[in-house]
């Protein structure tokens, strides 16, 4: 996450109730889910997973930078892993 937004602190848009049961965050972490985005109140807000080209999933909304003109940092990632993976 932070290479994609080329920054270790990002701040985005969320607004919604949903967030990973507590109770689930251990087994998740042995499994190769990192939680790479966290909150200010220590809650995931995104997680990766490791070894794959490009797993990754957000409980905040970063589709909202187009709302600003700007073409979100997760879709420019996106579409470069998709090329390459097309390329390789």
């Amino acid at each position: 996450m932070a290479s994609i937004y080329e920054h270790e602190t990002i701040r985005e848009g969320y607004h919604c109730a949903f967030g990973v049961n507590p109770k689930y965050r251990a087994a998740l972490e042995r499994v190769s889910v990192g939680f790479t985005a966290i909150d200010e109140d220590g809650e995931p807000r995104a997680f990766e997973v490791a070894g794959h080209p490009f797993f990754l999933a957000t409980l905040f909304q970063f589709e909202l930078a187009a709302l600003r003109g700007a073409t979100p940092p997760i879709v420019v990632a996106f579409l470069r892993a998709a090329a390459l993976r097309r390329a390789g």
